[in-house]
């Protein structure tokens, strides 16, 4: 058992040492950082729970209010998205997330034999088995 745990820590430390994990890590440290862009993702957190306290109101609600906040809201995530660090950030995300989620399909395939890239459409592929 201890040699299996040891296997991980250094998967582990493997992982941390990856170009994908460091670029998220700065990606993270700059999108942390950006007072605009955090500023910005606390105003789309605010109208966002606008929008979902006046939709709470059923027949009460206020259809110009609801639609007024749902267009800041639109209008924030723009803003948001423009970001060139929300940019760097949600690449250097996807691409370390990819990277573990394949880490995990590869101890999946060997602890119960199921390849998550498999279909079950046998077409698809050169072959499982």
């Amino acid at each position: 058992m201890k040699n299996i745990k040891d296997i991980a820590n250094k998967l582990g430390e493997a992982i941390q040492a990856s170009r994908e994990y460091m670029d998220y890590q700065n990606a993270k440290e700059k999108y942390d950082s950006d007072d605009t862009l955090q500023s910005l993702i606390g105003e789309f957190n605010m109208e966002k729970m606008n929008v979902m306290n006046e939709m709470q109101k059923g027949d009460d609600k206020d259809e110009a209010k609801l639609s007024s906040h749902q267009e800041r809201m639109r209008e924030i995530y723009n803003e948001i998205f423009k970001n060139d660090i929300m940019t760097e950030y949600n690449t250097a995300k996807n691409r370390f997330e990819n990277i573990v989620n394949e880490v995990y399909g590869i101890i999946n395939f060997y602890v119960t034999g199921e390849d998550p890239s498999c279909t079950h459409d046998c077409s698809t592929c050169g072959g499982c088995h």
